[in-house]
């Protein structure tokens, strides 16, 4: 956990640094920079904005620094994730920021390093690590790689074509248009739960629960 005490290099964001753009973040009326993030399930945090080194691997395993990244201190905060962790404490630190469209992101922060590129594998199991690419670093190949293009353009949020639902090895009634409203399937990975359109989800319900899959 970050203990801003212990950093030599640690500093509070002034009001008038370039990254403090309202609303996320804004000010505080004291000349410092704050931020407030609400979630979808409830969630929330809330803190100071700081600036402090930055430590990343590069391609031969090395630490590379990284001077004044700007990151969220969380003061007050929300996070249930105690069913991921099967009732044991949260481990989880910190949320990483990877919107193309928002310039305190990680990858626009470090554009020069990033290219605004990056890829990771989605572990099979929660507790699985997963490595995270950046930059040229960032192209996976392979005979068992697949991929698939992201909708629209400068949105924070990553969007993508849902084509159906398939349950058993059958592809479920579900007109595909469903999933387009608002601009498509958002990718989440920080989300603790998946949510999904009511008029799709209740069929999904219907057939597994006349299929077997759930029991009440």
């Amino acid at each position: 956990m970050y203990n801003r005490l212990a950093s030599a290099t640690y500093q509070a964001m002034k009001s008038n640094h370039p990254l403090c753009v309202p609303p996320h973040p804004s000010h505080d009326g004291f000349g410092y920079c704050i931020y407030e993030i609400n979630f979808v399930d409830g969630s929330f945090t809330r803190g100071g904005f700081a600036l402090d080194v930055f430590f990343f691997l590069d391609e031969n395993g090395q630490k590379q620094a990284i001077q004044n990244v700007a990151f969220g201190l969380g003061i007050y905060n929300k996070m249930d994730f105690s069913d991921l962790f099967h009732g044991q404490p949260n481990l989880i630190s910190g949320i990483l920021g990877l919107g193309k469209g928002d310039p305190t992101s990680i990858i626009q922060q470090l554009r020069s390093i990033t290219l605004l590129k990056f890829s990771y594998c989605l572990p099979l199991r929660f507790e699985d690590e997963a490595l995270l690419h950046f930059g040229d670093d960032a192209q996976l190949t392979g005979p068992n790689v697949r991929s698939t293009r992201f909708l629209g353009d400068q949105s924070s949020h990553y969007f993508l074509k849902l084509n159906g639902i398939s349950l058993n090895g059958a592809l479920l009634q579900i007109d595909p248009n469903l999933f387009m409203a608002g601009g498509g399937m958002v990718i989440d990975s920080g989300a603790p739960y998946s949510y999904i359109v009511e008029e799709a989800f209740l069929i999904v319900i219907r057939e597994a629960s006349c299929g077997g899959v759930l029991s009440y």
